[in-house]
């Protein structure tokens, strides 16, 4: 999936398509044109006393059966939602609110993150 935002007024716009391009020409190791979902939908919510935060919608997480799909509690959450669920058919959409999450600096497949076995040891 691609994270590629409509309109002009969206700054992430020329990224999204920058990267949509250069997808388009990308081809695995069997020569194959790879299959790219594009998620055109991106959300914010104002957090109070900070202001506003983006709900980052492809920060999911995949587990057994499932997937968990940060949300903002607006309209736009609707549309990222069919859109993954129509992506990842087998699995059962979860939405979870994302707002303090990504005002964390990350989403759901952030916080999940493998910790590895052993002491901490500083660089």
């Amino acid at each position: 999936m691609l994270l590629r935002p409509k309109g002009s007024d969206d700054p992430d716009t020329p990224r999204g398509d920058q990267n949509a391009a250069v997808l388009a020409r990308t081809r695995d190791a069997r020569g194959r044109s790879l299959d790219v979902r594009e998620v055109p939908v991106t959300g914010s919510v104002d957090i109070e006393g900070y202001g506003p935060v983006a709900i980052p919608y492809l920060n999911f997480y995949l587990v057994n059966g499932g997937v968990i799909v940060p949300v903002g509690g607006i309209p736009e959450d609707e549309e990222a939602l069919a859109i993954i669920g129509s992506v990842l058919p087998d699995r059962e959409v979860v939405a979870v609110p994302g707002a303090i999450i990504s005002l964390g600096g990350g989403g759901p497949h952030c916080i999940t993150q493998q910790v590895p076995e052993g002491p901490f040891v500083p660089a």
